[in-house]
């Protein structure tokens, strides 16, 4: 996930806060800028984000609390709310037990201001990469690897058993390692903790079941499918990529609405035609985007 993401540094080797800011404004690519960057005597954070991207930070004054989110909540699509204030609202309310109830794609940072604790939370399954060095009762997360290579915190040497693996069993990822040796991925559901008297800890939270004492039914299934459609006409700028496939088919039957599009060489291809069809057959605007090596 190169578009957007939280980077923060507390470290023994910690790089100078000129040096921090150097490196998150160096790897930028596109039409990334940097949200927010806060920086004093080891203890330095970052969010990155492009324009309409759901990143947001919101500062409550009257706790004392800087809030980060990479990413959305689905029950804040509606509020019109930034996702950042809208999870702020629900901490304000519940505290830490609140985020075993998120349901979205998401990275939190929470900064206590006045002790300067830090408390990162992934989401249930892991969809936003975060990556972590622990060093000596500091710590340093980027969601960049390399991001935390350019700060010197590690050397850059190749994960050797990572390499092994994927080639012996074609798996990108094995546990929470990296290609990077030294360099781990912060597991999915996860709390990472940091103040200067208690260091590191990671530890895993427990997860509220949004279909507690239901029971599984094909029409059930079917039912939450078309709510987590209906969820995303909430978002600005969603389109739906349409291959004609049963796959992109099936999110057209359960009731999306907005722009589709297929792109290929040949707008008559049968499967191109297909998806035209059924965008048309349910009243869903189409485009087709026509590709040609000079594309590439």
């Amino acid at each position: 996930n190169k578009m957007s993401g939280i980077l923060c540094s507390f470290s023994s080797k910690q790089t100078n806060k000129y040096r921090f800011t150097e490196i998150i404004s160096s790897s930028l690519v596109g039409r990334q800028y940097i949200v927010d960057s806060r920086c004093s005597n080891g203890f330095n954070i970052g969010l990155v984000s492009t324009p309409g991207s759901s990143a947001s930070v919101e500062i409550c004054k009257e706790n004392n609390l800087l809030i980060y989110v990479d990413g959305y909540f689905v029950d804040a699509f509606k509020t019109k709310k930034t996702s950042a204030h809208w999870f702020l609202e629900k901490y304000l309310e519940k505290g830490q037990n609140c985020i075993s109830e998120l349901n979205g794609s998401f990275n939190i940072l929470i900064n206590d201001l006045d002790s300067d604790e830090v408390l990162i939370a992934t989401d249930r399954y892991g969809t936003r990469r975060l990556f972590y060095v622990p060093d000596d009762g500091g710590l340093s997360v980027a969601y960049r690897a390399e991001l935390l290579v350019q700060q010197g915190l590690v050397k850059k040497k190749l994960n050797q058993n990572m390499i092994a693996n994927m080639l012996s069993h074609s798996r990108i990822w094995a546990n929470d390692q990296t290609f990077y040796k030294g360099i781990n991925l912060l597991p999915a559901r996860s709390i990472i903790k940091w103040s200067i008297d208690k260091g590191v800890s990671i530890s895993e939270y427990s997860i509220t079941s949004l279909f507690k004492d239901t029971k599984p039914s094909i029409k059930g299934l079917a039912k939450i499918l078309k709510e987590v459609v209906s969820d995303f006409e909430e978002l600005p700028n969603v389109g739906l990529s349409l291959s004609g496939g049963l796959d992109s088919r099936l999110l057209l039957a359960a009731g999306f609405k907005g722009h589709t599009f297929t792109w290929g060489y040949r707008k008559d291809n049968d499967e191109i035609k297909l998806a035209e069809d059924c965008a048309i057959a349910t009243n869903n605007p189409w485009n087709f985007i026509h590709l040609t090596p000079d594309s590439f």
